[in-house]
């Protein structure tokens, strides 16, 4: 397919988008709606939300560790180590769990978006063959983006008993480059597949790597169009809704319980959904300008 000398515009999807919201959760305005549709946006993100208690256990202070638990560790290793594997096992079952939840939310929302018709039980039904591939594929890259990651973090951990400082230097730069990098390449990959490649699965009902063998060309072709310019589009939009929520944020923070309810996490999703709304909306109508087969709005319900 020729999608190279394609008129193509990252402005004007935006457009568009706003309508759709506004024709979805405010003409008419339907609060039963926006709670079922919102449901849909929290599931989609789901596994997003169970992160925030990393930032305290990594931000923890050591030293503060009284010398009696040290020691009853030492002596109990064997007990402490089996309680750790459990603790790590059950931790990656809860989040492979919530992985799968978020798939199949993530088309959920995006037929509701699609349609403007909040249902959780259709979209449930109808796509669960493209949400269970989904889910495949997100776990697959997971897995390949820890593999490929492990080599550069462990240059990074080696390089702490380093007594060279610049040969310690070197090696700390290049396994952080190498670790960011590839962070990098594999949030790129997750962003055109939620994007791009959910849309084609959405359209023909195919699974994941059937639908990136249908995007790859399109995105080869365009590759400046959309890892240049459709990225940083979508940045300086991300920023702007980002300063405008602040804001909103800031001005609720005179009534605390208005403010308070967004640490909620189905509320958070209900309250943010027209910005949740607009961000997934916005590369459907962007999308649609490669051609009338990658136009969701096309399809028949």
């Amino acid at each position: 397919m020729e999608t190279l000398n394609r008129k193509i515009s990252v402005v004007e999807p935006v457009g568009p988008a706003i309508e759709q919201v506004k024709q979805m959760l405010f003409k008419p305005f339907d609060l039963g709606k926006w709670f079922i549709i919102g449901f849909c946006a929290w599931l989609a993100g789901l596994c997003y939300q169970t992160t925030a208690g990393l930032n305290y256990i990594s931000s923890f202070d050591k030293s503060k560790i009284p010398p009696e638990v040290i020691e009853y560790c030492k002596n109990h290793i064997i007990l402490i180590g089996s309680v750790i594997f459990v603790m790590i096992v059950i931790s990656v079952t809860v989040s492979v769990l919530l992985t799968w939840l978020s798939s199949r939310g993530k088309f959920m929302f995006l037929d509701c978006v699609i349609k403007n018709k909040a249902d959780i039980a259709e979209p449930w039904r109808n796509f669960k063959k493209q949400a269970n591939s989904l889910f495949l594929f997100r776990l697959v890259l997971l897995l390949s983006t820890v593999v490929v990651i492990l080599p550069f973090a462990g240059l990074c951990l080696y390089s702490i008993h380093l007594f060279n400082i610049a040969v310690k230097i070197m090696i700390l730069t290049a396994g952080m480059s190498g670790v960011v990098l590839i962070a990098m390449a594999a949030a790129t990959i997750q962003t055109l597949t939620y994007d791009f490649v959910m849309p084609i699965m959405y359209i023909n009902k195919i699974n994941a790597l059937a639908a990136w063998k249908i995007f790859w060309p399109v995105f080869w072709q365009n590759f400046w169009k959309i890892s240049l310019l459709y990225f940083l589009f979508k940045a300086v939009l991300a920023m702007a809704i980002g300063a405008i929520v602040l804001f909103v944020f800031c001005a609720g923070c005179c009534l605390c319980c208005i403010s308070a309810v967004i640490f909620i996490p189905y509320i958070n999703a209900v309250v943010m959904l027209p910005v949740l709304s607009f961000y997934r909306l916005y590369p459907l109508f962007y999308f649609r300008q490669y051609g009338a087969e990658f136009d969701v709005f096309a399809v028949k319900s």
